[in-house]
């Protein structure tokens, strides 16, 4: 996994990457320092799941970026990323998720290319995002599409969460 130029100072955090593998334990949960490597289409989550007490947290995939035929906006690359959110009981982490992907996810997503240069990507309506305007709540289902502006079409996605800060997940474009 590539270590994002913004998460430096935590390098020793990332070893924890190993403890924290979803496929072990369950979606992969946002802890402080740490960027957990994700496969696109494997579960994440915000907060707690637990199966036997129903489901508290906000659970989250992000499906395989595809390619937009033109840019939208100034981008060499313009990227389309699938997210599929069920949203569980517990309104706290609802509000978490909206951090991430409410009025402003472009904020929150960058690409950091092979060659190690890291670039919010843009988050673009004008391509077709739906995510502006989208208010979540509990116990729901949602499928965002996040149309990205990016220098780059292989390297890193970054999502980093603004409640908790240097973590976040990763996967490999």
């Amino acid at each position: 996994m590539k270590v994002p130029a913004r998460a430096a100072a935590v390098a020793a955090g990332l070893a924890l990457l190993a403890a924290c593998s979803p496929s072990e334990e369950g979606p992969a949960t946002l802890a402080k320092g740490v960027y957990h490597a994700m496969e696109f289409g494997e579960q994440a989550a915000l907060g707690p799941v637990d199966a036997a007490d129903g489901q508290e947290a906000v659970v989250f995939t992000v499906a395989e970026p595809v390619r937009i035929s033109a840019p939208c906006r100034y981008g060499d690359a313009s990227l389309r990323v699938r997210v599929t959110i069920k949203t569980g009981t517990d309104p706290l982490y609802v509000n978490q998720l909206e951090g991430l992907f409410g009025d402003f996810p472009g904020d929150n997503v960058a690409i950091e290319s092979d060659s190690g240069i890291v670039s919010t990507a843009d988050i673009n309506t004008t391509c077709g995002s739906n995510v502006l305007g989208v208010v979540f709540d509990t116990n729901e289902s949602y499928t965002l599409d996040l149309d990205l502006d990016a220098l780059s079409d292989s390297g890193t996605l970054i999502l980093t969460s603004p409640r908790v800060p240097d973590s976040g997940w990763t996967w490999e474009l």
